[in-house]
């Protein structure tokens, strides 16, 4: 954008707008958009097809989330070492 400063009201400012593209974009292939909605529809089907949760695996998250020990202090200890040595 390109102000030009003149004094007066701020009604007499002349104000012009320079485009930052000075040609128009290239249409999107067609070819490329049917390949990525193929590949869209084949995630989405592979994901409706997967188990979403496994109970057990559920069941042992809760377990271990009701236990006011866990995880222990020397686990926290470690994982606090580990993370102050990769900062």
């Amino acid at each position: 954008m390109e102000v030009n400063f003149v004094t007066g009201s701020a009604s007499e400012i002349p104000l012009r707008q320079s485009s930052a593209r000075s040609t128009p974009a290239p249409p999107a292939a067609a070819a490329g958009s049917a390949a990525s909605f193929e590949t869209s529809n084949s995630i989405t089907a592979s994901l409706n097809q997967a188990q979403t949760a496994r109970p057990e695996k559920i069941a042992r998250a809760n377990e271990l989330l009701s236990d006011p020990s866990y995880p222990s202090g020397a686990v926290l200890n470690q994982l606090a070492t580990f993370l102050a040595k990769r900062l």
